[in-house]
């Protein structure tokens, strides 16, 4: 049995849901694995107030954001942050570690690399970076003294290697996901369970943020357009859930949901901004994305790379999106068989599985 440490953070999106799937194939493999959240390191009060900042530049400033993450983007900068950063900081995280003793930390969150990478000085861990972005990488993913990089693609190794990580220590791995991508399910008993028909072409249209037009423009079309059964996924938003309830008639309308996997294997096309866990649960179940945004820099990499392979579409307006779901609706159903295969080689394997038995190999 080994012991496992996995770092992470609902701050920013992504880093999470990939964490949590890991430490339950760790504890399934019969490992001991325990959560160290990045608000623990830096206090609750700091996280609120930075995650509430962070949200508020990614949605009305992106300029901001991403002009932040240009003048960070550096080693040297980077470098120059951990050292000014008051060793009160990391406390938390040290207390954890030497009361642990872990065999190995594992990291889904960037910013905690080089912190973690401060204390591998001091205590015998393996240091494992789980890089949850998949083409356009960030210096902060680059901590001196890791072990290993998990890259989710070919393209995510070369860019990884571009940064300078040598190429002994890249994994082509995967990206986790949770055990229910890859359980077996019965199609069909998902459509009737959610009271859809089989011959439905379903839309599934993820929307987590607060109406803006172009969110309410689509729902509108989906909810109007007679042969396409819409589904849209509100998240946390319930004053967005209820909105959408009161003026849609024909939509499945649905709050926070669990059980993304069967949604998706539903869908017949998805629709939502670049995420990459969101990108990455559609390919699993083989379901094209339309993909309405991204932000800039590190989901830009994600939507290029969908776009270029064929597997997502990247439309800027309402209109544009709408009629890439009449586009796809009007295909053969050789081309979208085609089309999902290609999407699904993506995954060709249990890649959570893959990764946690990589991570506690004997080395």
């Amino acid at each position: 049995m080994k012991k496992i440490l996995i770092v992470t953070s609902e701050f920013g999106s992504g880093h999470k849901t990939p964490a949590e799937a890991l430490r339950q194939e760790f504890i399934r493999q019969g490992h001991h694995a325990e959560f160290f959240d990045f608000e623990d390191i830096i206090g609750a009060f700091t996280e609120r107030v930075t995650k509430e900042l962070f949200d508020f530049a990614t949605t009305h400033v992106p300029l901001l954001h991403r002009g932040l993450a240009a003048a960070t983007n550096s080693n040297s900068i980077l470098d120059v942050i951990i050292r000014l950063t008051p060793a009160k900081v990391s406390e938390n995280l040290e207390a954890r570690i030497r009361s642990m003793q872990p065999d190995a930390v594992v990291t889904t969150f960037p910013a905690a690399n080089r912190l973690i990478a401060e204390l591998k000085k001091k205590y015998p861990f393996e240091l494992v970076s789980v890089v949850t972005d998949l083409k356009t990488i960030h210096h902060y993913w680059i901590a001196e003294g890791t072990d290993a990089y998990i890259a989710a693609l070919p393209d995510t190794a070369t860019s990884l290697a571009a940064l300078g990580v040598p190429k002994e220590k890249i994994f082509v791995l995967g990206y986790p996901l949770r055990a229910p991508f890859f359980a077996q399910k019965d199609t069909h008993a998902l459509r009737a369970q959610f009271a859809i028909a089989n011959n439905d072409f379903v839309a599934l249209y993820l929307v987590h943020t607060a109406p803006d037009s172009f969110a309410e423009q689509l729902a509108r079309a989906l909810d109007t357009t007679p042969d396409i059964t819409p589904v849209i996924i509100c998240g946390k938003n319930e004053a967005l859930k209820q909105s959408l309830k009161r003026e849609l008639r024909r939509t499945h309308i649905i709050g926070f949901a669990n059980n993304m996997d069967e949604y998706l294997r539903v869908a017949d096309v998805a629709i939502g901004k670049a995420g990459t866990g969101f990108l990455m649960e559609a390919a699993a179940m083989g379901c094209p994305v339309i993909i309405t945004k991204y932000l800039k820099p590190q989901e830009e990499g994600n939507a290029e790379f969908f776009e270029s392979h064929g597997i997502g579409f990247i439309e800027r307006t309402a209109a544009k999106a709408m009629a890439r779901v009449r586009t796809l609706k009007n295909e053969s159903k050789d081309v979208r068989a085609a089309r999902s295969q290609k999407t699904k080689n993506i995954f060709p394997k249990n890649t959570t599985a893959a990764i946690v038995e990589f991570i506690t190999q004997d080395k």
